[in-house]
């Protein structure tokens, strides 16, 4: 379970002020010395600066990277540092922001890794306090927000952790109402909504929405059943969400919408197939559903104007029995889905893949449960 927190103007990570300069009288007999004397000091407080601030410090230039197609409007894109599961990943301008995560030891990963997508390359941040698995990840005002979670031991957590990629520095803002995992979190641009996951063991329909500028949670009306690790977005103005464990911890193909205006949720057009730890990104007033943990080797394509799902390939995952691609870490810059690690059919990935879709074509509608 998590503690208090600190108000959000306050940083985790304090800084390491420089001491004032101590002024001394000239020397005029011994220019070469102090010469000497000051470039050693020079020296020495550059290597005390990059020790004392390894967040900030640049890695050797990574060598060039070319994407490969790897099918229709699938390409690959450069590997993560390791292979993770389960790590939270957030977009704010080019750069996509990963963080958590299991990995391949049992151990939980701390490092926060910066992709650059325009020139492919990762670089290290200031690792995350108190880092968690599945935790619900979502940027508001160039701010990286990453909400509840749990550890290696599977406690839940309400933490809430901001990280400000102007100064590369993490704070806190006020925890969740409750210890939450699993949890799927949206913004409508000025609040950010908390929905569904799991606490103290079981599915949860909860839904509560912050206000950055209060520092405040308030609780909005339920979901109509409980759902965990659930995909979704937010639409002019209306919250989906689709998919998703259900109490019973059985896939659900099911969509639920909820109007920010109004004060009830409806249903609306079911997926084609029932999905659990699916990734999901917006992308001109469309939702894209992509992997999870389902028998279908397609994603989904929703479109909220007319109710209607319609079937995306998925080539990575053609030819399998049993396709599964779940835990992946998300996030979508312009019009390309990037998709990092995550287990695909069970076994941990470094791999990553941007899905780059014609936003005007015209796709094949899903099948249906029943076929």
């Amino acid at each position: 379970t998590s503690t208090a927190s600190e108000p959000l103007a306050q940083p985790i990570s304090t800084s390491v002020s420089e001491p004032e300069p101590v002024s001394t009288p000239l020397s005029t007999t011994n220019w070469v010395l102090i010469g000497g004397l000051g470039l050693l000091l020079v020296l020495t407080g550059l290597v005390a600066w990059f020790i004392l601030n390894p967040g900030q410090s640049e890695p050797a230039a990574a060598a060039p990277f070319e994407p490969e197609p790897r099918g229709e409007d699938w390409f690959t894109s450069r590997p993560l540092p390791e292979s993770l599961s389960g790590a939270s990943a957030v977009s704010v301008g080019n750069d996509i922001y990963l963080t958590g995560g299991m990995q391949s030891d049992g151990n939980i990963n701390s490092d926060l890794y910066v992709y650059n997508t325009i020139d492919r390359a990762w670089k290290n941040g200031t690792a995350k306090p108190d880092p968690f698995i599945n935790s619900a990840a979502v940027a508001v005002d160039q701010l990286v927000w990453i909400i509840g979670g749990e550890d290696a031991n599977g406690n839940e957590t309400g933490t809430t952790q901001v990280y400000r990629p102007s100064d590369d520095a993490w704070l806190t803002a006020t925890n969740l109402p409750k210890p939450i995992t699993k949890g799927l979190a949206l913004t409508d641009g000025s609040r950010l909504f908390h929905i569904g996951g799991r606490s103290d063991g079981g599915v949860i329909a909860d839904v509560f929405a912050y206000d950055p500028i209060t520092d405040s949670w308030s609780s909005l009306p339920p979901l109509p059943e409980g759902r965990s690790s659930a995909a979704g977005g937010i639409v002019n103005g209306i919250i989906y969400v689709i998919g998703g464990a259900n109490a019973a911890g059985e896939a659900t193909a099911t969509c639920f919408e909820f109007a920010l205006s109004g004060t009830n949720w409806e249903t609306c057009a079911a997926m084609g197939n029932s999905r659990i730890d699916a990734s999901s990104s917006v992308i001109l007033n469309r939702i894209y559903i992509l992997g999870g943990e389902t028998g279908a080797n397609f994603g989904e394509l929703y479109n909220p104007e007319s109710d209607i799902w319609e079937k995306i390939n998925q080539p990575i995952l053609e030819g399998l029995d049993n396709p599964s691609w779940t835990n992946v870490g998300a996030a979508n810059v312009e019009s390309k889905v990037y998709l990092f690690g995550g287990e695909f059919n069970g076994t941990m990935s470094a791999d990553a893949f941007f899905y780059s879709p014609k936003v005007y074509k015209q796709f094949i509608p899903a099948a249906t449960n029943d076929e």
